[in-house]
């Protein structure tokens, strides 16, 4: 079995961060949960990447989702390795 390396987009990181600012306004130890939960999800994505399902594409690769609370995870996968997309709100309406 392939276990793929996880690699992230500048704008994942970015969305990661403001999913945190926000949660934490209201509690440290929720955003700290919360971002604990979406990490062990991305990471799960090193020896299962194709268990999400296909969400669209984006120039012209598939690009994959897997929920984690309110939080969806896009990916795109290649040969060894995964692509972390965006990390958004399950209500934002993305545009890829």
């Amino acid at each position: 079995m392939i276990k793929y390396r996880i690699k992230s987009r500048p704008e994942s990181d970015i969305d990661l961060m403001e999913i945190a600012d926000y949660i934490s306004e209201f509690s440290t130890d929720a955003a700290l949960r919360q971002i604990s939960r979406i990490e062990k999800a991305i990471y799960s994505l090193e020896n299962f990447p194709y268990r999400g399902k296909k969400a669209g594409l984006v120039d012209g690769m598939d690009l994959h989702q897997i929920n984690i609370d309110r939080y969806k995870i896009l990916y795109l996968i290649f040969d060894e390795h995964v692509e972390i997309y965006r990390i958004v709100h399950m209500k934002r309406n993305v545009k890829f």
